[in-house]
């Protein structure tokens, strides 16, 4: 058995024989010596790995060829019985169906739309959130102020490019006031739910409404010259009696 392979390079020569590898320039692996061997493959050209042990010295070989004599080698190797592994740099090849692409697209839609579904569901739930937060506020804010039986509903307004809530507020006493005590109390009222700086969304805020009461709707104006004017729905509607116009 003897099989010869010519160098590349700076690599000389080498011949398998019976024992031992021999390379042109006179060294001599025998293979008791050999440990292990590889072929490492890169561009055109295959190299020959070895590593030795002789007497606990542990020694590397390399002989580089013709990518073209791969196998070759690779059967000579196998003959004389060394375990070999081959390495080689990885070529990315992609290869797409047209089944496949449309896979990925529609993978690619539906996590698209679940993302977004995901984005819009918590800023809705955020805004939920707000407005639950708004309407205990002032319901909070109204009971301070001794208003009784208060529930609050959002009206949503927009004017002029701007827009916000009214917290219309319903309640069972607040006809038992006084216009005087109506102007002060609403004033105090509208006063606490600026200071709370209540927001739904990025450019909606909260403020103070209408008040209902005992079937009748209070429409206050607070400002600095105080005035109160109070409508009977039924009779606004109607178009009977106008709103009767309360001012300090």
């Amino acid at each position: 058995m003897e099989y010869h392979f010519t160098g590349t390079g700076a690599s000389p020569d080498f011949t398998f024989i019976a024992d031992a590898i021999v390379d042109s320039v006179g060294n001599r692996i025998f293979y008791s010596t050999i440990k292990k061997t590889k072929i490492k493959v890169k561009s055109n050209t295959a190299v020959l790995l070895i590593t030795t042990v002789v007497e606990g010295v542990k020694s590397e070989h390399g002989y580089s060829i013709r990518k073209s004599d791969e196998e070759a080698l690779k059967a000579a190797i196998a003959e004389i019985g060394l375990n070999v592994a081959v390495t080689k740099r990885p070529k990315l090849r992609i290869h797409f169906k047209k089944k496949t692409v449309v896979v990925l697209l529609v993978l690619a839609f539906a996590i698209g739309c679940g993302t977004a579904w995901r984005v819009n569901n918590a800023n809705n739930e955020k805004i939920r959130a707000q407005k639950e937060n708004a309407v205990n506020t002032i319901i909070e804010i109204a009971k301070s102020y001794a208003l009784e039986d208060v529930s609050v509903e959002l009206r949503d307004i927009e004017f002029d490019g701007y827009e916000w809530y009214y917290a219309d507020i319903t309640c069972s006493n607040w006809g038992q006031l006084k216009p005087r005590q109506m102007l002060n109390t609403y004033q105090k009222m509208d006063d606490s739910v600026d200071s709370s700086d209540l927001r739904v969304g990025k450019k909606k805020w909260v403020s103070l409404g209408d008040i209902h009461s005992g079937g009748d709707t209070y429409v206050v104006y607070a400002s600095s010259k105080y005035s109160l004017q109070g409508t009977t729905q039924s009779r606004y509607l109607t178009g009977g009696v106008p709103p009767v116009r309360f001012s300090m």
